[in-house]
């Protein structure tokens, strides 16, 4: 048995800042980071060491003794931000629901409560002590050790005395006299003015001791360090003072109450779902059933929350009932490729509140393309018409107002089924992209990863490694699919309700509003009707391109006197600037640019540069525009 003792504030600061430039918000606008952190280690603790004994420990409210020995300690500590201070009631509440022991004692710092415990019980078994803080190195011996949080407050660090040796070239035995000398900036602890850390480092090396460092000042080298310890004595002695953890806190405590109890507890899952880590929830509590509206082995399967099938005719009227009464609803197409224009509809996820969605599948043959006696493959789901005649009319309908993300996606596809989507109201992708251009993906997965902390399920985990070639969604049970889809609806719907709080606090509002909303209208409207091709000209124009691009290469051959791979930089340069004795204008890495603002600057000195700039231009116009699909 070991016991764990966390430093709690430690922690709960260091999650709050791994999320300060994406932090995680629910749907009600509340920043959650440092909560999903917090909890996201302690349980990530739990399922590593499975301790016995395990206790939260955190600093008091207000000074502690070391401020009576020196007023200004931690003097220059900026205030709590308040999106933190907000989030440390529900981390206590947490650990509490949990039925995780934590602690915190008027007047002393959580370091001292850690100090104190760890010397009353590291005789009756190990102690860990969770920290990044490295005042707490100075507990470490062959009983104690320390487990630093990585990135991400993973926990794979544990230091020994050893490691405390080879990671500072010092013993435990000596963090605190290191610390003396250096000060510390952080808690404002002065040490000795104009010792940094490689000068202590090396007179501990040399010395042992604080203490005998000073005994055998005179003999310091060089001078000026000599001095500097000399004039600063008085502020080394104040600064051991502060730094050395007092282990003698006056605080009763059993062994029995830091035993931590069940986790899994109706209080821990209830406030979960309120903080909406589902993803946590899941892994706790497991999946609640997906439940089919009607019975055949399609409709079977796990799935989360309150997301269900409605796969019968009776659940798709039931379904659009509800979702006439709703304000807003987010929906969300599963389609057998990606091209909105040539897709078949495979299937319609709708949600209208958080944590609940629905999965319409809709009927289709699979076509494999090839001709074959064997009949075509039918996926499970309704008939499009039936889908059609009832989800048609509330898709036509101004309100409930639709909710998509990158929803002209949607909108094309439903309006090829014959069920044209008005009411568009708010595109997640969009708003995203207003409220943060430079972001790296505004695509869902990173959206609800960032703003909700919850990890979708990946397109690829559907298909286990089959189905190497065209990956059809229509081949995937709908007990798979089912979860899938309804997720994407459902946090589609989350995370509106989120950027739209940061919409409404923010100067891109009337962007998002007046411009890029209206606009995606007209964009997916011009994207149905296309634009009318001349075909035959296109066809005549690619013939003569062909037969003028071959015409220049032969001249190119002739001036040069030889044939060569005209599109090949490396032979071009050769060509260029070795055969023809060009004088370059701009040399990159590889060698001379062949670049068009070079070849420009050469087509006065000889007739291939020009010639190469006709060729380059028709090659560009074939490829990218006349001979496009």
């Amino acid at each position: 048995m070991t016991l764990y003792l966390v430093d709690g504030h430690a922690l709960a600061y260091r999650s709050y800042y791994a999320f300060i430039r994406q932090p995680l918000v629910n749907s009600r606008g509340e920043e959650t980071s440092a909560v999903f952190g917090f909890l996201n280690t302690v349980l990530g603790m739990v399922e590593k060491y499975q301790p016995r004994y395990l206790a939260v420990i955190f600093d008091s409210v207000g000074k502690t003794f070391r401020h009576e020995k020196y007023a200004e300690y931690k003097a220059n500590r900026m205030e709590t931000p308040d999106s933190l201070a907000a989030q440390l009631p529900l981390i206590f509440a947490a650990l509490k629901a949990m039925n995780v022991p934590q602690f915190s004692i008027e007047g002393f710092e959580a370091d001292d409560l850690i100090a104190t415990l760890a010397r009353r019980f590291e005789s009756e078994m190990p102690v860990r002590v969770v920290s990044g803080d490295k005042d707490l190195l100075q507990l470490v011996n062959d009983r104690v050790h320390v487990i630093r949080p990585g990135r991400s407050n993973v926990l794979e660090d544990e230091i020994s005395p050893e490691g405390v040796k080879a990671r500072f070239g010092l013993g435990p035995e000596q963090i605190v006299d290191y610390l003396a000398l250096r000060g510390d900036s952080s808690d404002n602890v002065p040490g000795v003015r104009g010792v940094g850390q490689k000068t202590a480092l090396t007179l501990l090396q040399t010395y042992g001791t604080m203490d005998v460092l000073y005994e055998n000042l005179d003999s310091v080298e060089p001078p000026a360090v000599r001095q500097k310890l000399a004039e600063g004595r008085a502020d080394a002695r104040l600064s051991r003072e502060l730094v050395v953890l007092d282990s003698n806190v006056p605080f009763e405590v059993e062994l029995p109450d830091l035993a931590r109890g069940e986790l899994r507890t109706p209080q821990f899952e209830h406030l979960l779902e309120e903080l909406e880590f589902v993803r946590m929830h899941e892994q706790l509590f497991g999946e609640a059933a997906v439940t089919p509206e009607a019975g055949d082995e399609n409709g079977a399967g796990s799935g989360i929350n309150g997301y269900r099938v409605a796969d019968t005719l009776d659940a798709l009227r039931k379904l659009v009932t509800e979702f006439e009464s709703a304000d807003e609803f987010a929906v969300d197409v599963e389609t057998s490729g990606l091209d909105p224009m040539r897709a078949v509809l495979a299937g319609v996820a709708l949600s209208r509140r958080p944590g609940e969605a629905y999965y319409v599948p809709v009927r289709s043959r699979i076509d494999a393309g090839t001709a074959s006696l064997i009949p075509a493959e039918e996926s499970p789901g309704l008939s499009l018409e039936a889908v059609r005649e009832a989800l048609g009319p509330l898709f036509r309908r101004q309100r409930p107002a639709k909710i998509g993300q990158n929803i002209k996606y949607d909108a094309i596809v439903l309006d090829r089924a014959g069920m044209p989507l008005s009411g568009i109201g708010f595109d997640t992708m969009i708003a995203s992209y207003c409220l943060d251009p430079g972001r790296k993906s505004h695509g869902l997965d990173s959206l609800a990863l960032e703003f909700c902390g919850h990890e979708m399920i990946p397109f690829k985990a559907l298909f286990d490694g089959r189905y190497r070639g065209e990956k059809d969604i229509r081949r995937i049970p709908l007990a798979k699919v089912t979860p899938y889809s309804c997720e994407d609806a459902d946090y589609t719907l989350r995370l509106k309700h989120v950027f739209q709080k940061l919409l409404e606090a923010s100067q891109v509002l009337p962007l998002f509003r007046d411009v890029e909303m209206p606009l995606e209208k007209v964009l997916t409207g011009m994207e149905m009707t296309g634009v009318k091709v001349d075909a035959a000209f296109l066809s005549s124009l690619s013939t003569r391109y062909t037969r003028e691009i071959g015409e220049l290469e032969e001249r190119i051959y002739g001036l040069v006197g030889e044939r060569f791979n005209i599109n090949s930089t490396a032979k071009l340069r050769e060509v260029l600037f070795d055969k023809l004795k060009l004088r370059p204008a701009r040399k990159t890495k590889t060698g001379y640019s062949t670049d068009v603002d070079v070849l420009s600057g050469l087509a006065g000195q000889h007739e291939v540069p020009r010639l190469l700039l006709d060729y380059r231009q028709l090659v560009k116009l074939k490829s990218t525009y006349i001979d496009a699909p």
